[in-house]
């Protein structure tokens, strides 16, 4: 039981990193956007 929740919570902030990342991308890709 304990094991599986680790993983669980392991996974969660691996996908929260991810979605962090793409977040931070798309705001760089705008703003570089918008020097143009």
């Amino acid at each position: 039981m304990s094991d599986t929740w680790s993983s669980i919570q392991a996974h969660k902030k691996q996908l929260d990193s991810l979605r962090e990342r793409l977040q931070r991308r798309r705001k760089q890709d705008s703003g570089h956007l918008g020097e143009i």
